[in-house]
């Protein structure tokens, strides 16, 4: 328990938290609009969300990426 609260502590961990909640977010957000539009009957609008939902998870694994968000050195 000790340790989860250090590693609170930090400002890495913050960052990373706000990573993950932002694009998990936008990304799951989307696939609920898509599945809303779809049930709805308008396929172009799924479609559109759809494609907005994967683009939104490229976006964040191409940042993370560049700048070495989880960067993996967990010590």
């Amino acid at each position: 328990m000790d340790d989860l609260v250090q590693a609170m502590a930090t400002t890495e961990f913050w960052i990373e938290l706000a990573f993950v909640i932002v694009f998990g977010g936008g990304c799951f957000a989307c696939y609920r609009a898509a599945t809303k539009a779809e049930r709805a009957g308008n396929k172009r609008r799924a479609t559109i969300l759809g494609i907005a939902s994967i683009a939104i998870l490229i976006i964040g694994f191409v940042i993370e990426s560049h700048f070495g968000i989880f960067d993996g050195d967990g010590d």
